[in-house]
């Protein structure tokens, strides 16, 4: 508490009311803006676990930031891959 007192020290810093509050987030404006995998396999609707072996082949670990051309990208290389791995041989 302030040596005044005063509720408005108190009150430094934070939103003016909750209704105006948006949990400290904003709405990406730019392109290339980066999200972390989480936040992508839900806004893609992808399976997690498709997720979970795309983020192995390419080390990806739990927060991490892609864009979302990017993760596109790699999901799409990941189902586009043969089954044995990219060096599997061809009979």
């Amino acid at each position: 508490m302030s040596k005044s007192g005063n509720d408005a020290d108190l009150k430094e810093g934070l939103p003016e009311s909750p209704q105006n509050y948006d949990g400290g987030y904003t709405k990406p404006k730019e392109k290339g803006t980066l999200f972390t995998l989480e936040e992508l396999t839900s806004r893609t609707n992808t399976s997690a676990a498709i997720v979970a072996a795309v983020s192995e082949a390419n080390g990806w670990v739990y927060g991490k930031k892609v864009s979302q051309k990017e993760f596109e990208g790699a999901i799409k290389n990941f189902l586009n891959a043969p089954a044995g791995g990219a060096n599997a041989s061809r009979y």
